[in-house]
């Protein structure tokens, strides 16, 4: 009997350790589980991200384009069709290509040194945009790339020049008075004066 009491207070405990292995394994299968569904969560967020970010995206490497999402399509106003079939610098303003062809062959090379710049590119219908670009080196499927994050400064690029055009403007005419204009500060000192004192 004593034989059977210890027999049973063994299988006992090796039921119970068995209990709590398998405890174990449903708590380890379940993290493993919530761990590749929160990665799919994950690239799903970062794709919808990409998808609507406010800068066009255009990620290069080995010379070609590897993605680029709608808004870059946006910004340059092709389809994805018309896109594909356009070479990368072929988008650059002829004025701006000679620069961008060096930028395009630094970053390339790994050795680009000018991490944001304005551009001029030509969208489909001809008209000129201007845009702000950041450029950065990143792993795509595990190979280096460069990936550019564009912006649409073209409107601000627009008021700059208006306010550029109207200092120029204020500046003649300020200085195109014969009587003596001068402007002061609230101390007195002297701000700017025109030609004619």
């Amino acid at each position: 009997m004593e034989n059977s009491s210890k027999t049973k207070k063994e299988l006992i405990e090796k039921l119970e350790i068995l209990q709590q292995r398998i405890e174990e394994l449903e708590k380890a299968a379940l993290t493993k589980r919530n761990s590749r569904d929160g990665e799919k969560f994950t690239e799903e967020n970062f794709r919808i991200l990409v998808e609507n970010a406010k800068e066009g995206i255009l990620v290069m490497q080995r010379g070609e384009r590897v993605y680029y999402n709608p808004r870059w399509l946006a910004i340059t106003e092709y389809s994805t069709e018309e896109y594909e079939e356009k070479q990368f610098l072929s988008l650059v303003h002829p004025d701006d290509n000679d620069f961008m062809t060096k930028t395009y062959q630094s970053l390339l090379s790994g050795e680009a040194n000018e991490p944001v710049l304005d551009f001029r590119i030509l969208t489909r219908k001809g008209e000129t945009k201007w845009l702000n670009v950041k450029i950065s080196r990143i792993q795509w499927n595990d190979q280096p790339a460069g990936m550019l994050l564009a912006e649409d400064i073209t409107k601000q690029r627009a008021v700059e020049t208006k306010i550029q055009d109207s200092q120029i403007s204020y500046e003649n005419l300020f200085n195109s008075v014969t009587e003596a204009i001068y402007i002061q500060d609230p101390e007195g000192r002297f701000l700017d004066v025109n030609q004619g004192a």
